[in-house]
């Protein structure tokens, strides 16, 4: 468990570069706000790369067995399941026309040396 306080593509690398394992992740399935939505239909920008990179959300990525999904979903704390964990060392996003692409960790860097 993470929050995606440094974008959601960032934070998930991080839970599947300790882990061991990869990603896929179903682009249509990623909760955006309507605040988000408005500002992205505003800039004449798509939605999912500010949620993937953006930063600030405060909400938390967690992955857990598929059997316990259900029990998970009946909680009083309302959960969203985004993807998948894969045995493959690779992040994928599936975008809403069904392809796949590499998903690139894009968020906030604590520890990027910005440029001179």
């Amino acid at each position: 468990m993470i929050d995606i306080s440094d974008g959601l593509s960032s934070d998930l690398s991080h839970i599947c570069e300790q882990s061991g394992v990869g990603a896929l992740i179903t682009a249509p399935k990623i909760p955006l706000s309507p605040s988000l939505r408005k500002a992205s239909h505003r800039l004449n920008r798509s939605p999912p790369p500010y949620a993937l990179s953006g930063g600030e959300d405060y909400e938390l990525l967690f992955t857990a067995p598929s059997a316990k999904m259900k029990r998970l979903q009946s909680l009083v704390v309302p959960t969203m399941e985004i993807g998948v964990i894969t045995k493959e060392r690779k992040l994928i996003i599936v975008d809403e026309h069904g392809e796949k692409k590499p998903l690139l960790p894009t968020g906030y860097n604590h520890f990027r040396i910005p440029p001179s």
